[in-house]
C-alpha cells in the first residue's frame, strides 16, 4: 500500500452521464474511505479544468481525477504533462473512450458504474504513456484531420450528449457524401506522401469514437503515433463510415497505415484538426510524440493491449 493519496477531483457537471450526481458522491465517499484525501472542484465553463489542474500541480497533488468525459481529461492531461500528477479517472462523458481504454469502464455508451470505477482507482498501477503534440496541444487518444473535426464543429455538445455515435454518424454520412475530397501532403518520419482524402487520425491508441479499433497495434508507450489515411473522395468515405458502423473497424484497402514520431500535413484546401473531441485548429499541421509525458492510473488487468511493456509499473495505491 502507498502512502496516503492527495486528490484533486474535477468534475464536469456537463458531461454526458448528468444523472449519475449520486453515485458520483458515492465513488468519492468511497475512495475517502481508501484513505485518499480529495479535493473537489467542479468546472463551470471550457478551459476550467485545465485550470484547476495546474492549481492541483501548484498546490502538490498526488493525482488528478477527471470526472468527465474525454474532452475534460484532454484539458487535465494539457496542466499535467511533464509535472508527474497522476492522471486518474471517472467515467462520464459521452463516449469515455479513455476510460475504455484503461479499464475504468467495460462497454461504450451504456450508464458508467462509477462504484466500480472508484474501486479499479484504488487498486490501480501508475504508468507512464506517451501524449501526441499539435502545437502548443497535447492529446492523449487521436488528433483527427478532415470529416471528424468538421462532425464535431456542427454537433452542439447538448445534442452529443443525449444522441451520441448514431447522431455522429448520421452527420458523417451526410458531411461526407457532399464534401469533396482534399489533396493532402504527409511527411512522415521524412517519408513523402500524398493521398486524397477526407480524414486522417493521428492516434496514440487503438479505439476511436469508442466502437472502431482503428489502430489495433497501437501502444501508449512505444514512443510512436499511428497515422491512419483514409483514401478517396465521397463514395469512399460513405463506405469507409458503413464499416464502422458494422464492424467497427475500416476495410485495409481504403486505408494508409504507417507508425511514425514525427507527421506535417498540408491540405488544399485545408483540413479541420480536432485533438481528443475538441476543434482545434487547422492545416497545415505538425504532429509529433512526446514519450513517457504522463502518468496515469489504468485499472487492474487493463495494461494488455494498452501498453507495450506490461510487467512495469509502480505497484498498487
Amino acid at each position: 500500500m502507498m502512502t496516503r493519496q492527495v486528490a484533486w477531483v474535477i468534475v464536469n457537471p456537463l458531461a454526458g452521464a448528468r444523472e449519475a450526481s449520486d453515485e458520483l458522491d458515492r465513488a468519492l465517499k468511497h475512495l475517502a474511505s481508501m484513505g485518499w484525501a480529495l479535493n473537489t472542484r467542479r468546472t463551470e465553463e471550457r478551459g476550467d479544468a485545465e485550470a484547476l489542474a495546474r492549481a492541483a500541480v501548484r498546490a502538490g497533488a498526488d493525482i488528478v481525477v477527471a470526472a468527465g468525459g474525454d474532452g475534460t481529461i484532454n484539458e487535465a492531461v494539457n496542466a499535467l504533462a511533464g509535472t508527474g500528477v497522476a492522471l486518474g479517472v471517472l467515467p462520464l462523458g459521452t463516449g469515455n473512450v479513455w476510460a475504455l481504454e484503461a479499464g475504468f469502464l467495460k462497454r461504450p455508451f451504456l450508464k458508467p458504474d462509477l462504484m466500480a470505477a472508484s474501486r479499479a482507482l484504488g487498486e490501480g498501477r501508475i504508468r507512464q504513456v506517451d501524449l501526441g503534440r499539435i502545437g502548443d496541444r497535447f492529446f492523449l487518444l487521436w488528433a483527427g484531420v478532415g470529416l471528424d473535426a468538421e462532425i464535431l464543429e456542427e454537433i452542439e455538445p447538448e445534442v452529443k450528449r443525449r444522441l451520441g455515435v448514431l447522431h455522429y454518424l448520421e452527420v458523417g454520412l451526410r458531411r461526407g457524401m457532399n464534401r469533396p475530397a482534399s489533396e493532402a501532403s504527409f511527411r512522415i518520419d521524412g517519408e513523402e506522401l500524398r493521398e486524397e482524402t477526407i480524414l486522417a487520425v493521428v492516434s496514440n491508441v487503438s479505439l476511436y469514437a469508442a466502437v472502431a479499433e482503428i489502430a489495433p497495434q497501437a501502444r501508449a508507450d512505444d514512443g510512436l503515433l499511428d497515422i491512419l489515411i483514409l483514401k478517396g473522395g465521397r463514395m469512399a468515405a460513405a463506405k469507409q463510415l458503413a464499416w464502422l458502423v458494422g464492424k467497427g473497424r475500416i476495410e485495409d484497402s481504403l486505408l494508409v497505415r504507417r507508425k511514425a514520431r514525427k507527421i506535417e500535413i498540408e491540405a488544399s484546401p485545408p483540413l479541420p484538426i480536432q485533438v481528443d473531441g475538441d476543434v482545434a485548429g487547422a492545416t497545415p499541421a505538425t504532429v509529433e510524440v512526446a514519450p513517457g509525458a504522463l502518468r496515469v492510473l489504468v485499472a487492474p488487468g487493463a495494461e494488455k493491449g494498452l501498453f507495450r511493456r506490461v510487467e512495469a509499473g509502480e505497484g498498487t495505491l
